[in-house]
């Protein structure tokens, strides 16, 4: 998964007695994989929307950890940015990982519907066919010496709106009161349903984003362990760092060494709770030009495995290297 982390504390605003104690609110943003080799976006703003407030003025910004707070909102919208720095990501390169958007910022408590993100660019590449590079879709605003290869595009990529009124987002169960407490939310980016190829021949792709929100305090996380049985040897062969772990359908992650000898592990984090997963093992894709092949191999248990999961739990699975042996030895 990818994931941006934002990082608030919310302090009452002025002597106004209709907000709760200071508290603290952390949002996430994690991408649930696509069919894409890469989904570049620009996120110019994001914004933290209050239900109804109105003791802060629509649209105050926050600087060096501080709100302006100046009683009324006038449209009682409570829209405060709490970061105009525009940022390049792409969601696939952080498939299970978190990047920091703003941390340790003061707002004023209350409740809170929304966040809103102002997403301005985006640029899309296509999976390759054999050696031909992937089709690329970029929005018609789109430049960046992080990303050449967008410069180059097939076709356009429409952000409807995204980059004037923002998406919105609503947060889970409809707001998130702060009171004295920790809120963390991750927002889902669902790039699988949130960029279609237009209808026709326009060669265009449109964007529309699909972002859901949970509490992060209410998710859990899937930690699958990897070992070799005693009497199987990978000399030769490879070794536990060669295996991957899948979780349902998103992009297999590789297996690292833990601290404990001859155990290797993979951690899914901020998975939803409530459902069965599917986790399953195998052997990484050799990249280009390497020399190393693939072997065979069995599991106990064997893969894949089904694993529920509860609220606020870490589970946890196990599988073991049970044979390996070179391809069809």
């Amino acid at each position: 998964m990818f994931a941006l982390v934002l990082t608030l504390g919310l302090a009452a605003c002025g002597d106004s007695t209709s907000f709760a104690d200071e508290g603290t609110i952390s949002v996430l943003l994690t991408d649930e994989e696509g069919a894409f080799d890469k989904v570049v976006v620009q996120i110019d703003r994001v914004e933290l929307i209050g239900d109804g407030s109105e003791d802060c003025d629509d649209g105050a910004s926050i600087d060096d950890g501080e709100s302006e707070c100046d009683g009324d909102s006038g449209d009682g919208n409570g829209r405060i940015v709490l970061s105009d720095t525009p940022v390049e990501v792409d969601l696939i390169e952080l498939s299970n990982d978190i990047l920091p958007l703003a941390e340790d910022l003061v707002v004023p408590g209350g409740t809170y519907s929304q966040i809103r993100l102002v997403i301005s660019e985006g640029c899309l590449v296509l999976p390759g066919v054999g050696d031909a590079p992937g089709e690329v879709y970029a929005s018609s605003g789109f430049s960046s010496d992080d990303y050449p290869e967008c410069d180059a595009a097939n076709g356009g990529l429409q952000m409807p709106s995204w980059g004037q009124s923002g998406l919105k987002v609503k947060l889970p169960g409809g707001s998130i009161e702060v009171n004295g407490d920790q809120h963390i939310v991750l927002l889902d980016f669902v790039v699988s349903e949130s960029f279609a190829h237009q209808a026709g021949n326009s060669g265009k792709y449109v964007a529309r984003p699909v972002i859901r929100a949970t509490e992060i305090g209410f998710t859990g996380s899937i930690t699958v362990e990897l070992s070799a049985a005693e009497d199987v040897d990978l000399t030769g062969l490879g070794s536990l760092g060669d295996f991957e772990a899948q979780l349902d359908d998103e992009e297999p992650v590789r297996f690292e060494e833990t601290d404990v000898e001859g155990v290797y592990a993979v951690t899914f984090l901020y998975v939803v709770p409530g459902h069965t997963y599917s986790v399953s093992v195998g052997l990484r894709t050799p990249e280009d030009g390497e020399t190393w092949t693939p072997f065979d191999f069995t599991l106990d248990p064997e893969s894949p495995q089904d694993v529920p999961l509860g609220s606020s739990e870490q589970a946890e699975v196990a599988f073991v290297v049970t044979s390996a042996s070179a391809p069809g030895s």
